[in-house]
């Protein structure tokens, strides 16, 4: 499997063998959009994607640029963003 959505939060895997590649700027912190691109690993000459299966932020990167990895490989980690609102911003009444 590519990406894993779990209940504290998700991972990006390795879709087969190969290199892997991560796009300019993947670091702990970065801000993703479900479906952003990590980066690509090349299989046998084919570059595949590696997307993020949620938004959220990058929690760890477990593979640098040019390094060999397995199938299923977890690549990145990603925490949700929980969004919470305020209830007195929510309660205001507008005339």
């Amino acid at each position: 499997p590519e990406a894993v959505a779990g209940p504290n939060g998700s991972v990006a895997r390795s879709p087969g063998v190969g290199y892997f590649s991560p796009v300019a700027g993947l670091a702990m912190g970065h801000a993703v959009q479900a479906g952003d691109l990590l980066g690509m690993v090349d299989v046998l000459g084919i570059s595949c994607d590696v997307s993020a299966p949620e938004k959220g932020i990058i929690s760890r990167v477990l593979a640098d640029d040019g390094q060999a990895v397995e199938y299923g490989q977890t690549l990145a980690e990603i925490d949700p963003i929980s969004l919470s609102i305020d209830t007195a911003e929510s309660d205001a009444v507008i005339d």
